[in-house]
């Protein structure tokens, strides 16, 4: 039986398209909040240059989200409702435990606190990670992946 992707019953947070194995809309695959939990939370705690001391984000790991839509590479962009965008080429994500976060300190983020959805890297537990390029790949108001 061949793998299949629900049809988000909530407000569409993302949106993955390109070169992915599994779609539930013409736009590609759309996820809403409840999918995003069900592919599994992970959180992380960690200082960023955005928040205020240590933060607690949880999420869904990256490379969790684009194993769901049997994604033929790790190598796509990144895109904000602001139309910021960040290509990922060279990041380790099965390496690294880098989520896609949705709740921030417990709480749903919104547009207003960076969310609804923010990339983020566990800085903290893996001080190599903090460079120029990683922090400018923690995307927030990400609402898109195309995956190449």
């Amino acid at each position: 039986m061949a793998a299949e992707l629900a049809t988000p019953d909530g407000e569409v947070l993302l949106t993955i398209s390109g070169n992915i194995g599994l779609s539930n809309s013409e736009n590609g695959a759309e996820f809403d909040l409840a999918m995003l939990e069900q592919l599994g939370a992970e959180s992380i705690t960690t200082r960023t240059p955005w928040t205020d001391g240590p933060t607690l984000f949880t999420g869904v790991r990256l490379n969790v989200l684009l194993d769901a839509v049997m994604a033929r590479s790790h190598s796509f962009r990144a895109l904000a409702i602001d139309d910021y965008w960040f290509d990922f080429n060279d990041i380790d994500i099965e390496k690294y435990p880098i989520i896609v976060s949705y709740k921030q300190n417990d709480s749903l983020m919104t547009a207003r606190n960076l969310g609804p959805l923010w990339i983020m890297f566990p800085f903290d537990d893996y001080p190599e990670l903090l460079s120029e390029v990683n922090k400018a790949a923690c995307v927030w108001q990400l609402n898109s992946l195309v995956v190449r």
